[in-house]
């Protein structure tokens, strides 16, 4: 993967007034979602962890295949329109 995530374009049918207020704290539309895959990022930056650092999960308590699929694919229906996924760069 690349430094900052990859970027993979999600094919959505989803519209409509709930979509297009979702907004940040600077009133930016929210069209994507950042998805950490492991807890355990050589990088250690900012997306994926806090300033006084975490602690890391047991592997049994990360996401496995079937459910980051779910994730996606449920942003997608809430009409995200780029999945980022980062971690394990």
């Amino acid at each position: 993967m690349a430094g900052n995530g990859c970027a993979m374009p999600v094919e959505t049918a989803a519209t409509g007034p709930a979509v297009a207020h979702r907004r940040d704290r600077y009133g930016r539309a929210i069209n994507y979602l950042r998805l950490s895959v492991t807890d355990r990022c050589n990088l250690r930056c900012r997306y994926c962890v806090p300033k006084g650092g975490v602690e890391w999960m047991a592997r049994d308590h990360h996401l496995t295949d079937d459910e980051i699929l779910r994730v996606v694919r449920a942003a997608a229906q809430w009409g995200l329109s780029k999945i980022r996924i980062t971690g394990g760069e």
